[in-house]
């Protein structure tokens, strides 16, 4: 994304005014991804007309829109902002954070008290990861045996609808520590399977033996393949043997099953310097460091196959042009290894 990039206050400043405008018109449908004219017919459900053509007037100011006439139609810049508004959402969700920094800096208002809006930040998570997983479904049904699915940090499942458009009759787990995550996951796979084929339910992902008990006699008799998107982060707490150890205890709990890894990365500070004007990773490792998120290094990922149960089976990387090679995100197929020797962590 190159818009909000340039070394002057005005291109800083206008960040604060675009992003909400980009994410409320996306999300109402203003515009679309198949075309660079305004959806008329989402627009005629606007009740407050005035303030959408100020809105409209505002981007063609910035260049998002062209204005011909009395209409609009966005630019190659602006329909490449909106093909990809969903990216906006994730950020645009920590915004009671970002407008009561002030008042956190001076501890007139403590930083957890700040809400994230859950149901944008369900939202743009999901579509946001949506471009993960294509290929990765793919290389699991022609290479891997599974009759179940077991997602870990299921979101709104984005993730177990792609899968049950190409592997239908299969037995589906969705686990996630959002209520709002688990009610949105639960209406979106009710729209594709029974609901005697799925379990979706709230719970911690890093306590193994819980979730594994809820779910033992729904799947016994299946090969379950799991998945783990962008949730490494979540229950690292910054360190790697936090990692490995629940490594470990998946691997017990299902020593045949292979692993799905979708994970994102903290970049070092000489790549987000080479990378920002052409990244939205910057604004992302804020958010994701300000919540307290224990987003690895590169280095540190890479060290969780280091005398691990599993065997790296395939990988994608995603944006390492950079001259360090680092992917700001990476998957990986895990595959357990047989007759895997646990060795005590220290």
């Amino acid at each position: 994304m190159e818009i909000y990039n340039e070394k002057t206050p005005a291109h800083i400043l206008r960040g604060l005014y675009a992003t909400p405008i980009i994410c409320e018109l996306s999300k109402l449908g203003i515009f679309t991804k198949a075309s660079k004219k305004i959806n008329l017919k989402n627009r005629a459900k606007i009740k407050d007309i005035f303030v959408l053509n100020l809105c409209l007037d505002y981007l063609a100011h910035i260049g998002v829109l062209l204005k011909k006439s009395k209409n609009y139609e966005l630019s190659e810049m602006g329909y490449e902002i909106f093909r990809r508004s969903n990216s906006f959402f994730v950020p645009h969700s920590y915004r009671e954070v970002i407008l009561n920094i002030g008042n956190i800096l001076t501890k007139k208002k403590k930083l957890n008290s700040c809400k994230v809006d859950r149901n944008e930040n369900i939202l743009g998570s999901g579509l946001t990861h949506r471009r993960y997983f294509f290929q990765p479904i793919n290389y699991c049904n022609s290479k891997i045996e599974y009759d179940s699915l077991i997602d870990l940090g299921c979101g709104n499942g984005h993730f177990v609808n792609e899968v049950l458009k190409k592997k239908k009759n299969i037995k589906v787990v969705g686990i996630d520590l959002s209520p709002d995550s688990v009610k949105a996951c639960k209406k979106n796979i009710s729209k594709h399977i029974g609901k005697d084929k799925f379990r979706v339910f709230k719970a911690d992902i890093s306590k193994v033996k819980f979730w594994k008990s809820k779910i033992s006699k729904f799947l016994k008799g299946t090969k379950p393949l799991l998945s783990l998107w962008f949730m490494l982060h979540e229950i690292s707490n910054h360190k790697v043997k936090n990692l490995k150890n629940f490594l470990l205890q998946v691997y017990n709990s299902f020593p045949e099953s292979s692993i799905v890894v979708g994970e994102i990365v903290r970049l070092e500070d000489k790549t987000l310097k080479e990378i920002y004007n052409k990244s939205l990773m910057p604004e992302y490792l804020f958010f994701h460091k300000i919540s307290g998120q224990g987003i690895m290094s590169w280095h540190e990922y890479k060290s969780l196959l280091i005398d691990s149960p599993y065997t790296l089976e395939y990988k994608w990387l995603f944006d390492n042009a950079n001259k360090a090679k680092e992917p700001s995100a990476f998957v990986w197929i895990l595959k357990p290894k047989k007759n895997y020797v646990r060795k005590k962590l220290k």
